[in-house]
């Protein structure tokens, strides 16, 4: 039996990737709200017998400069409900830092000394994920970095690379 990884991109333009260890991409689903992506978690875990899903990365981020209160509540209230879910699923959880992540993939950093927009760097790590997977629909900028950030976790964790 394979053993499952999951990868979180956590906030509204967030989304889930599950990899297994061969490194094969067993599904993969946008953020849209913290129920339906619990349940959907939940279903993999147990359906994924014996050993389901072995671990699990959330990406670790914090609220941005200029973010409103109110924003940066809700985003830390769906991480904290995430972190929540998986531990009552008895899924372990460890975190990974962009830097970390895009290191492990060897994606050059957002190049700022020439001005690459934010919006560049993300249109850079979709086309990334989507070489990386070309087989796998949807790739798109929600699930992007969900499938870069469990690709580069479950590369650490087996040790592999593709």
């Amino acid at each position: 039996m394979d053993t499952l990884f999951l990868g979180i991109d956590p906030g509204q333009n967030g989304g889930f990737a599950i990899i297994n260890d061969k490194g094969h991409v067993v599904d993969v689903f946008p953020y849209d709200n913290d129920t339906d992506a619990i349940l959907r978690i939940e279903s993999w875990h147990k359906a994924s017998p014996p050993r389901g899903i072995m671990r699990a990365v959330i990406e670790n981020v914090h609220s941005m400069p200029g973010q409103g209160v109110a924003s940066s509540f809700s985003f830390g209230r769906s991480v904290g409900v995430m972190h929540g879910a998986l531990l009552a699923l008895g899924i372990p959880i460890e975190t990974m830092t962009p830097q970390a992540w895009q290191k492990i993939l060897a994606i050059p950093k957002r190049n700022k000394a020439n001005n690459e927009a934010q919006a560049a760097f993300k249109k850079r790590l979709l086309d990334v994920a989507k070489k990386m997977f070309p087989n796998v629909a949807p790739v798109n900028l929600k699930t992007a970095d969900a499938l870069l950030i469990c690709e580069a976790y479950r590369r650490m964790y087996v040790g592999k690379t593709l």
